[in-house]
Formats: C-alpha cells, sequence, structure tokens
C-alpha cells in the first residue's frame, strides 16, 4: 500500500494495485456504499483475509483528513465512511490526492485478472478502478486507466469491476507495533 495523505496522527493508505475484482452490490438495485455488499465484503471478509490481529490494531475506522481540505462535497462523502477501517476512495478523493501524479494509475494482481480485471485493462496494462461514488441511478464512478480523471461512463452497480481498498493508520500505533519500522508521520511537502 502507498501512503497518500498524511494528517496529524494518522496515514491513509491506497493499495497500489487492483486486489480484486468485486461488484459495488450483488443485486442491481439503486443503493449506496452505506448499504452495498462491497462495504459489508471489505469491512468483514477482505479484513480478515488480508490483515493480521496485529495489523487490524493500527487500522482506524472513519480517519478523515484535516482541515487543509476544505470542501463542502467532501464532507458529506468523507461521512460515508465514518464507520469502515477499509474503504474505497470516492471520485472527489481520487481527484485531490492524485490531480497531478502518477499514483492514480494502478495496474491489477494476477488474482483480480483472474478474477474480472482484464476486461478493465488498457493495453499498457494499467487498469481502470472503482469508487465508492454513485454515477446515475444504478451505477458507479470509476477512474481511468490514466489515473487521472472519471471514466465517464459508469458501471452497473452489480458488475464486477476492479478495486483499490483504502485504510486509515495510526502512526503512534504503528510506531508501538512495529518499532524496528521507519515511519513519516509528516505531511508530504
Amino acid at each position: 500500500m502507498d501512503g497518500i495523505y498524511y494528517s496529524e496522527n494518522k496515514i491513509l493508505l491506497l493499495s497500489r494495485y487492483a486486489l480484486d475484482c468485486q461488484p459495488f452490490n450483488e443485486e442491481l438495485e439503486n443503493i449506496g456504499w452505506k448499504d452495498c455488499t462491497l462495504r459489508k465484503w471489505l469491512n468483514n471478509d477482505f479484513l480478515n483475509i488480508a490483515f493480521t490481529e496485529k495489523q487490524q490494531e493500527v487500522i482506524i475506522a472513519g480517519g478523515k483528513p484535516d482541515k487543509k481540505i476544505n470542501i463542502r462535497l467532501y464532507e458529506s462523502e468523507s461521512d460515508e465512511v465514518a464507520e469502515d477501517r477499509i474503504f474505497l476512495l470516492s471520485e472527489l478523493e481520487a481527484y485531490l490526492y492524485f490531480q497531478d501524479s502518477p499514483l492514480g494509475r494502478c495496474s491489477a494482481t494476477p488474482y483480480a485478472l483472474q478474477n474480472g480485471a482484464a476486461a478493465w485493462c488498457s493495453t499498457d496494462g494499467f487498469c481502470r478502478w472503482g469508487v465508492r461514488t454513485r454515477d446515475y441511478f444504478l451505477t458507479v464512478c470509476s477512474i481511468s486507466a490514466d489515473g487521472l480523471r472519471h471514466s465517464g461512463a459508469g458501471c452497473h452497480v452489480n458488475t464486477k469491476y476492479p478495486i483499490r481498498p483504502a485504510i486509515w493508520i495510526s502512526t503512534d500505533a504503528f510506531k508501538k507495533l512495529y518499532p524496528e519500522q521507519n515511519i513519516d508521520d509528516r505531511h508530504p511537502a
């Protein structure tokens, strides 16, 4: 995972790769992030498979950036993940964090490719990836393979698409559990 935002005593980490290909929701219905099956899967099954109990101790639920990002729309979008330990970025977060950075681009893991991500990959190996923002009535947004913009066409909520899970970690808890690791808790210049 890559650290993409530092705030007070926490760091927002985003998977460097699309780790899996999952639907936003199992059923085709008008549903938001709060009630979708992907949110439940990330915070239960994925959390327990991907992280040991010790690693889970440093993951904070609902970590939000400090007020340096002061956009009214962002406030309502970040409230959606108030109880989440693992989540997808919103479309706005992806824009704010990656507007001038190649970190918005990702390729899929072999597992994700086998699970359907290959259909979302460009010829250069990078893939479109999903966010938690709803697009239209039965679709969700995604970030294009260039990593810098909305793809323009949403996918149905029950369509599998590549996902890049995100987590907030407590730098204080990390330092206590992993004193041998060097972690920089300063906001990058």
